[in-house]
């Protein structure tokens, strides 16, 4: 499974696991038991889950339980565009100034996309970078 559970769904486990019983009907822990649980364990966070279809969920599954691959096996590849005109970042200025200029360069620029891939282990690829005219 690689996504996480919602809220009541872990209140729901709580008291299964508790009590043993999968007749719970729709009882489960409170709200406040919750949001303890959530401070005891810093690392956790609620996240909005990224859509992905059913088909390639189910399609990732049974890749998996066919071919056994280790983690060692699984990776992940990303692409991020920037540009090789430098962008100013936010200064302070006095309030209620009007404009604050920020040098930069008067040209169009390039863009750079550079691709990371990194493994189930944390082994990385050394990244690409592709130069876009």
């Amino acid at each position: 499974m690689h996504y996480g559970l919602h809220r009541n769904q872990l209140r729901i486990l709580l008291l299964l696991t508790i009590s043993g019983s999968p007749n719970l009907g729709r009882r489960r822990a409170g709200k406040h038991w919750f949001r303890y649980f959530m401070r005891r364990h810093s690392d956790l966070n609620l996240r909005k889950p990224e859509a992905t279809s059913l088909a390639k969920s189910t399609s990732f599954n049974s890749v998996m339980e066919r071919y056994k691959f280790d983690v060692s096996s699984i990776y992940n590849m990303d692409e991020t565009a920037n540009s090789t005109v430098h962008n100013p970042g936010k200064v302070i200025a006095v309030k209620g100034e009007k404009q604050v200029g920020g040098a930069t360069s008067g040209e169009r620029g390039q863009n750079v996309t550079m691709i990371a891939c990194i493994n189930a282990l944390g082994n990385s690829v050394p990244p690409m970078l592709y130069f876009l005219e």
